[in-house]
């Protein structure tokens, strides 16, 4: 037996580190997306803008387009880029680095009185970009890394030319020498609400699949109608997969713009691989565009869609009688 150890060992030692691949199914409701992470820093930025501004003498026109319909799986760029970021964050304990400021939901005309009643006073501290959040400078949206609850969230940034640096539009401005007069762009009040006039900028599409990162074998969505009769992956009409219609499955495996039954996890303005987040390309994807602004316009779906109270309520009992939709992730560990 003596001399056979070493072999009995070394396949036991090889079996014990071969650790069989999990799969797992995690399935999340439509009422279910993310809340307080993605901020649009403008509804110049949501809803696009067009208009002519002088820049060093010169009339120019500004041009954003709005941050959906996206085409060939790709968000249109303006041609301005977002400058000198900034992210505060109201607390509520001592902090010898905080500022004294007030956030509006319009900086560029604070003496507008019909938001008197949302601007809100506070103690500010500096986020670090890159540490607490993600900027995207050229589509004007942040992603913090926590989930801001009862705080305020506010910015301060410089709309540039791409080509030659000149500032176009300056929104908020910086704290004073000594902490003080700090004025922000409001993107949410201590408690958010759907009657908030920043309720618009936060995005109501993003829904955490349940682990991160995720591995890319053996990855799969799917989506399912719960009002259906039987519950099913597929319109009926059409035969064509719900996660086709919703916009989530443009192209093959190849790239090529043909749709394969699969979601495109390769896009990153669908699927975020690594914080296992994934993006509807509509503001409202569960909403029928009829009955809200920036809902979804596919005639495939406009008979199954609901009126978009799971983006315009807060009441639990509300929310609940308009959850119709079934998002179905599937990955291994």
């Amino acid at each position: 037996m003596t001399k056979h150890l070493p072999l009995l060992l070394f396949i036991g030692l090889a079996f014990w580190g071969c650790e069989e691949e999990q799969f797992f199914t995690r399935q999340i409701k439509d009422v279910e997306w993310i809340k307080n992470r993605y901020f649009f820093i403008h509804p110049m930025f949501r809803n696009g803008l067009d208009t002519t501004v002088f820049i060093e003498g010169q009339l120019k026109s500004v041009s954003i387009p709005p941050f959906y319909p996206i085409k060939d799986g790709r968000h249109s760029l303006g041609n301005i880029v977002v400058k000198n970021f900034e992210l505060y964050k109201s607390i509520n304990t001592n902090d010898a680095n905080a500022m004294i400021g007030m956030a509006y939901i319009d900086p560029l005309n604070i003496a507008d009185t019909n938001y008197v009643d949302e601007n809100e006073e506070g103690n500010f501290i500096r986020l670090g970009q890159g540490i607490h959040y993600y900027l995207n400078p050229d589509l004007g949206y942040i992603r913090v890394r926590e989930q801001v609850s009862q705080n305020i969230l506010g910015c301060t940034f410089v709309l540039a030319d791409p080509m030659t640096g000149a500032t176009i539009m300056q929104v908020g401005t910086a704290p004073d020498s000594l902490g003080t007069n700090l004025a922000l762009m409001m993107l949410k009040p201590r408690n958010s609400h759907p009657n908030h006039s920043t309720w618009p900028l936060m995005f109501k599409n993003v829904y955490y699949l349940g682990t991160s990162p995720i591995n890319l074998d053996g990855f799969e969505i799917k989506i399912y109608n719960k009002n259906a009769t039987p519950v099913t992956e597929r319109d009926f009409n059409t035969s064509i997969p719900y996660i086709t219609l919703f916009g989530l499955d443009s192209t093959d495996e190849n790239g090529q713009r043909n749709y394969d039954e699969f979601i495109d996890k390769d896009n990153a303005n669908i699927m975020n691989m690594v914080d296992g987040e994934l993006m509807f390309p509509h503001l409202h994807p569960f909403a029928v565009g009829d009955s809200l602004a920036g809902g979804n316009n596919s005639t495939a779906l406009k008979d199954q869609l609901g009126a978009g109270v799971l983006y315009t309520s807060s009441v639990s009992s509300e929310l609940n009688a308009d959850h119709r939709w079934m998002i179905e992730a599937s990955y291994t560990d």
